[in-house]
């Protein structure tokens, strides 16, 4: 594993979600020399120094000379840059020149970034809320990321490849460097590309990740299984064995629609259609008629709110659509026409 790997596993342990044979590993990690001690104490302590509300952030800052201790921290960075890797610190603070001068305290001032760019290949944690959001890479690849998605990556790039981190689900449009492979990184599986553009959905509460392929050609490994994919071609990977289902990718035209705010249907099976729409808009369905899943469905929706979408369904399938609890809907009665 890379230096990558075995901080996502410390930000596990802290978050008490990490497994018996992670924690062995990490352990071992840390053991391994002073530099990998000294990252997992001070990612730590970021973390602990996170529960202190801002007032008392503020007040114990109140007697440090900040400007002086800010001084000291360029200084300390600048003297690292000869590193290949520093460690993701997500600061969550309001004011950094506070944390800046508390860094000193506790002796943290070599891994905190504080988006002045001190060394040239700084980590970038971004987090998106409820909306999707853009983000510009230093090689002018962009990355489409949707709401409650997290990518992490580096300031620039000066490896033999361009690597990022995925949590969540996001659409890639790869700026072409034959010579510097661009790699995607879930906790699942990598995705190798040369220039391209695709959409990568590994979202945490579900059983498998999907790679569709828009334009170029990309390759999905995982544990036990590797697959090449080119335009129009998406996978899906079983993460409790590796293995990877090859298939059209024009059998699901909306794998993007969180992206394009558009939802296609053709002749559509009503299954596959309450499929899209708890994805798109976070929604469960339950139906009381089991012919009606079987039922063909034609529409396309751009931007529409759901009760539009849903009151064409009614009219469609002559089919009543109830609302149990809060994003829970249950489908009663109608058939096909």
């Amino acid at each position: 594993m890379s230096q990558f790997d075995y901080i996502e596993l410390i930000h596990k342990e802290l978050s008490q979600e990490i497994s018996s044979d992670e924690l062995q590993a990490l352990n071992a990690w840390i053991q391994q020399d002073e530099e990998n001690k000294f990252t997992a104490e001070t990612i730590r302590a970021v973390w602990n120094l996170s529960d202190i509300s801002d007032e008392d952030l503020e007040g114990l800052a109140g007697n440090i000379d900040v400007n002086q201790e800010f001084k000291f921290l360029q200084d300390r960075i600048q003297s690292l840059d000869e590193h290949d890797e520093t460690p993701v610190v997500p600061l969550k603070r309001k004011a950094w020149r506070i944390a800046a001068g508390f860094a000193m305290v506790v002796g943290l001032a070599s891994t905190w970034f504080f988006y002045d760019g001190f060394s040239s290949n700084q980590l970038v944690e971004f987090k998106t809320g409820n909306q999707p959001e853009n983000i510009v890479l230093a090689d002018g690849s962009v990355i489409h990321l949707n709401a409650n998605s997290t990518l992490t990556y580096p300031t620039s790039f000066s490896d033999d490849t361009r690597e990022v981190r995925l949590r969540g689900e996001g659409f890639f449009e790869i700026a072409k460097d034959a010579n510097h492979p661009f790699v995607v990184r879930t906790q699942y599986e990598d995705i190798t590309v040369l220039g391209t553009s695709f959409n990568v959905r590994a979202l945490e509460n579900e059983t498998y990740t999907e790679v569709a392929v828009i334009s170029g050609k990309v390759r999905v490994e995982s544990e036990s299984n590797q697959s090449e994919l080119e335009m129009n071609e998406k996978v899906r990977v079983n993460r409790d064995n590796g293995n990877l289902l090859k298939e059209d990718q024009n059998s699901s035209p909306n794998e993007s629609s969180w992206l394009t705010k558009k939802l296609s249907f053709s002749n559509t099976l009503l299954s596959d259609v309450l499929e899209d729409l708890e994805v798109y808009y976070n929604v469960n369905f339950k139906v009381d008629n089991p012919s009606l899943v079987n039922c063909p469905f034609t529409a396309n929706f751009e931007d529409e709110k759901l009760i539009t979408v849903l009151n064409t369904i009614s009219t469609v399938l002559d089919v009543s659509i109830q609302e149990e609890s809060k994003d829970n809907y249950v489908l009663v009665g109608g058939g096909c026409q």
